[in-house]
């Protein structure tokens, strides 16, 4: 699943990563799940990282488990993929993103379950 900015053009910031809400009963196989930033063009930076949540209604185990931005510690073993929410690089391609990366979160619960978040 994609959902990462565009790349910027002349004087034009790459865009921002976009938004994936993944609600399954169990993810299980590998692949990817990215919402990074665009790359930034000539004269301009790179766009934020975007938004990646998964939601995932099994059986509860310890309650909720929440992970930090970038790579997904929290992911269940079922599933050998990866998770980027990497913010976009300046116009130079360097290593080291100018934009902020966006965040990741991984819920395992038991529907019906209500979560409030403020």
């Amino acid at each position: 699943l994609v959902a990462s900015g565009g790349n910027g053009g002349y004087r034009a910031g790459g865009g921002s990563g976009g938004g994936v809400l993944l609600a399954c009963r169990k993810l299980l196989g590998s692949g990817t799940i990215e919402a990074n930033g665009g790359k930034g063009g000539d004269a301009s930076g790179g766009g934020g990282g975007g938004r990646v949540a998964v939601w995932q209604g099994s059986p509860l185990t310890g309650g909720y488990q929440l992970a930090g931005t970038e790579t997904s510690g929290a992911l269940p073993e079922s599933f050998s993929g990866s998770v980027s929410v990497m913010g976009g690089l300046p116009v130079s391609g360097t290593a080291t993103p100018v934009a902020e990366a966006g965040t990741f979160l991984f819920l395992k619960t038991t529907p019906p379950t209500l979560i409030i978040l403020r």
